[in-house]
């Protein structure tokens, strides 16, 4: 495994290992199960497995400044915008805001996502993207993020990019592996 990483390029599936698309059609379907439930709504990108569009609804956000401002500003949600590699699970998706443009918390420059969960050094293969959503919509709603006005509608993926990568060198996530899954440190600890 590289100990340099970056989120990959926006792929087509077509060329992905047949475990990555069992992988991901499994999330897909149990995404799209409990979308109701959730209060979101989960399409691909022109029929693409490797990109998916998020609805966050506003109604499942917990009461703060967020859901204030989507509430006045007459918005449905937050749009987010998940590509996967050909590595995934193994590789975290790269997950961004596409609308509407927001401020504060953990979200980036360009609508990029600083949570260590989305890198890395901290993703896990178990996690599915049910629970990806979930971490990712407490953040935004714990963290005072706001709509961050009427000038800009929306988030673009380069500067997404660009400001992720930033962070993740900030934070020293480029340079660790990544950690260890809770079965290899049980094993470590028999070593001792």
């Amino acid at each position: 495994m590289s100990a340099s990483w970056v989120p990959h390029a926006a792929q087509n599936s077509a060329s992905f290992p047949k475990k990555a698309i069992t992988r991901l059609q499994k999330e897909l379907a149990k995404s799209v199960e409990v979308q109701e439930r959730q209060q979101w709504e989960v399409t691909l990108i022109d029929e693409e497995l490797a990109q998916w569009n998020v609805l966050l609804k506003r109604d499942g956000f917990v009461e703060g400044p967020l859901k204030t401002n989507l509430t006045e500003g007459f918005r449905t949600g937050v749009l987010l915008r998940i590509e996967f590699s050909e590595r995934y699970p193994f590789d975290p998706p790269f997950v961004r805001v596409e609308s509407p443009s927001l401020k504060g918390g953990f979200v980036m420059t360009g609508g990029a996502l600083c949570m260590e969960i989305l890198t890395r050094h901290g993703w896990r293969p178990s996690v599915s993207m049910e629970n990806v959503l979930e971490t990712i919509r407490f953040h935004l709603s714990e963290h005072s993020v706001e709509v961050a006005g009427k000038l800009k509608v929306s988030f673009n993926r380069s500067e997404a990019l660009a400001a992720f990568n930033r962070v993740v060198q900030i934070h020293g996530w480029d340079k660790a592996e990544p950690a260890k899954s809770t079965s290899a440190v049980l094993a470590g600890r028999k070593k001792l």
